[in-house]
């Protein structure tokens, strides 16, 4: 199997300003995610879909793929996520080599762990490639889970026939440590993320 790490960062966010580059505690919040991803050696490459000449410069000073700025058509509010990475992929497998799945991770969640990536994989692999893996946490006093931002990893060909990466042939992943299933999206959920660096920070 051959797998491509796709890491989408819009310029612009409505809820959180410039987020994905924003600095958190001293590094571009897309850093965290583009660092952890080195750490996975079985991606074929890492490339980063954008509109923004700031993130294409923080991901190729980290060496990974930035080919260009992403079309107009492609970088608004309302483009599902499957279009970017439709987009991504088509140009990816045009220039190098074709690709059997897809692992979407989100600059929003900067404290995923190498470790439930690598997890991510082995339950992949058990169900012999025919199911995708979503991330998900348990809503806290709710008898319930939802979908985290964390972790999605689906075959190219499931991908093209549910046009999402949420649908029918899920499996679930459970990330119980609250921090790693942090998404920011708004305010208050940059806090936390100060927080919880803060937090590891004095533990050393």
């Amino acid at each position: 199997m051959k797998y491509l790490a796709i890491i989408p960062a819009r310029k612009n966010s409505s809820r959180l300003k410039h987020k994905n580059k924003k600095k958190l505690m001293g590094m571009p919040l897309i850093e965290y995610t583009i660092k952890t991803a080195k750490k996975i050696s079985l991606f074929e490459d890492i490339l980063v879909s954008t509109d923004d000449n700031d993130i294409i410069k923080i991901a190729k000073k980290n060496k990974v793929l930035a080919p260009w700025i992403r079309p107009k058509k492609l970088s608004g509010p309302k483009v599902s996520t499957y279009k970017v990475v439709k987009h991504a992929l088509n140009w990816y497998e045009d220039k190098y080599k074709k690709i059997d799945a897809i692992f979407l991770l989100q600059p929003t969640s900067p404290f995923r762990t190498r470790k439930n990536i690598e997890k991510t994989f082995k339950l992949f692999k058990f169900h012999k490639f025919k199911k995708s893996i979503i991330s998900m946490s348990k809503v806290k006093n709710l008898k319930k889970f939802v979908p985290n931002g964390s972790t999605y990893l689906i075959s190219k060909k499931q991908l093209f026939k549910y046009r999402s990466f949420i649908h029918k042939d899920n499996v679930p992943y459970l990330i119980n440590n609250h921090k790693e299933a942090i998404d920011i999206d708004y305010p208050r959920d940059w806090a936390k993320a100060i927080k919880v660096l803060k937090e590891k920070k004095n533990e050393k």
